[in-house]
């Protein structure tokens, strides 16, 4: 019902923001595994394609198992050079490699070199998700840093995404059998999270 009503409210907007925000925007999606499947997830129906609207143009790097050191290594900057938006989820695979604020500040270097080097528009962070499997706190310490470091980068217009304003807004189990990625009601909540997020840039820069 959730899911129904959020996508019934963007079918009725529609027009509206494809108005307000009229000419093109170039908009990259890039991460882990989660970031893989939603892409496949986007393209086996036209209609998710470019997340509904139809002046962006959306590209999507999604890398199995990449942590943040990888993806600097795994990323062309032809990919995410001159953006308008960049959504990066990253950060879940480097759990017991570093110590939370660690990852934390190699997240947020991470998109501070997208804008500085690459010249990014606006930079989308979003929070980690705590797997099924593992019931550590590590997750939320990290979380805990991105809130207290983007409150410091903000100023190269490099925003945190928290899921809870989509993903975690549904009571039934998120994931799939084996606890680590999204089960298919779910990822359609994430395609829809991830979108409001890129709305939410775009509205920013208008």
């Amino acid at each position: 019902m959730y899911v129904t009503k959020r996508i019934n409210c963007l079918r009725k907007y529609a027009p509206f923001i494809n108005m307000v925000y009229g000419r093109r925007w170039r908009v990259v999606v890039v991460g882990h595994s989660y970031i893989r499947r939603l892409g496949q997830y986007m393209y086996t129906d036209s209609r998710r394609r470019n997340l509904m609207l139809s002046n962006v143009d959306v590209s999507v790097a999604g890398y199995e198992g990449v942590t943040v050191s990888r993806l600097y290594d795994e990323l062309h900057s032809n990919i995410v050079a001159d953006a308008d938006v960049i959504f990066v989820h990253i950060g879940e695979n480097d759990y017991e490699h570093h110590e939370p604020m660690v990852t934390a500040l190699r997240i947020m270097s991470l998109a501070t070199d997208m804008v500085c080097t690459h010249n990014a528009r606006c930079v989308i962070i979003s929070e980690l998700v705590r797997f099924a499997v593992n019931r550590s706190d590590w997750y939320i310490r990290v979380n805990r840093c991105l809130r207290q470091l983007a409150r410091e980068v903000a100023v190269y217009n490099i925003r945190l995404w928290r899921q809870r304003r989509g993903l975690y807004n549904t009571r039934s189990c998120l994931f799939d059998r084996h606890g680590v990625h999204l089960n298919p009601v779910h990822m359609q909540v994430y395609w829809n999270s991830v979108r409001y997020a890129v709305l939410s840039c775009m509205h920013r820069q208008r």
